[in-house]
């Protein structure tokens, strides 16, 4: 599977502001049950102490690289 965002990869999501990190890559044998579609994780990256939020949250794949994320540094 060829994922354009990799682990440890900041990315930015333009409508928000918000920077994130990706925490796991999409794997083929990993779907969401909604559709059936690879999907990435990734968590809130708070921008004062460079912590992670507790929240882990699931994107399709075709969502996080459809230009509404870019990586940053």
């Amino acid at each position: 599977m060829n994922n354009k965002l990799k682990v440890g990869d900041k990315v930015l999501h333009k409508k928000t502001g918000r920077v994130y990190i990706i925490l796991e890559e999409p794997q083929p044998h990993l779907l969401l049950e909604a559709d059936a579609q690879p999907f990435y994780k990734y968590t809130k990256v708070d921008p004062d102490s460079r912590a992670h939020d507790l929240v882990i949250w699931v994107r399709c794949k075709s969502e996080m690289e459809d230009g509404r994320f870019e990586v940053v540094e």
